[in-house]
């Protein structure tokens, strides 16, 4: 911003990330990390043999196999998420930060050329996604520009067939961080 340039961040939300992770890739890629062997066969009778049920309003439905997700509440499902798509950040040439369920890319805009990049990296993400499996929340998927300039920019992002929301601000891990355009700088608000 002192340079006068923009940041743009593309901001991607998993849909039912925890719920969505397949367990035939699941494993694939934890293979791919030398997990195998005891320690696997260990993880896939952790992931298996796993029923659910829903209770509405005091009616229940019947109990059903679940078949894919890792188990939220538990010391090991987080750290599997985050395993499998760890390697979501391959082949992206913007800064890219992961976070339990969310994924942020972002990119100093100073031409065209840049905006075409970091969309070039949201195809990218959108690709993974479809490879593996692991659809974004598009309803909370944005676009936020932290610029000076009076009038905020023109942003065409896309993910897949869908323009991007822009929005003025958003919150990540607890901060509040708001493109204000009129000549300030990028105000935070921290939530407790």
């Amino acid at each position: 911003m002192d340079r006068g340039f923009c940041t743009d961040i593309a901001i991607f939300d998993f849909f039912k990330a925890f719920d969505s992770v397949p367990h035939c890739h699941l494993f694939s890629k934890l293979s791919q990390y030398s997990i195998c062997g005891t320690v696997q066969n260990w993880l896939h009778s952790f992931l298996s043999d796993r029923y659910q049920k829903v209770v509405v309003n005091g009616a229940q439905s019947s109990w059903l196999p679940v078949l894919s997700g890792v188990p939220q509440g538990t010391v090991l499902g987080p750290l599997l998420f985050l395993m499998y798509i760890n390697d979501i950040v391959l082949g992206i040439d913007s800064e890219i930060r992961l976070s339990a369920d969310n994924c942020i890319v972002y990119r100093q805009i100073r031409n065209s050329c840049d905006s075409a990049s970091l969309q070039s990296d949201i195809n990218k993400l959108h690709e993974w996604s479809n490879k593996w499996q692991m659809s974004f929340n598009v309803s909370k998927c944005c676009i936020l520009s932290i610029h000076r300039k009076r009038t905020s920019p023109t942003l065409n992002y896309t993910l897949g067939n869908t323009l991007l929301n822009v929005v003025n601000n958003h919150s990540y891990l607890g901060v509040t961080v708001t493109s204000v355009s009129v000549g300030t700088s990028m105000s935070t608000t921290y939530q407790s």
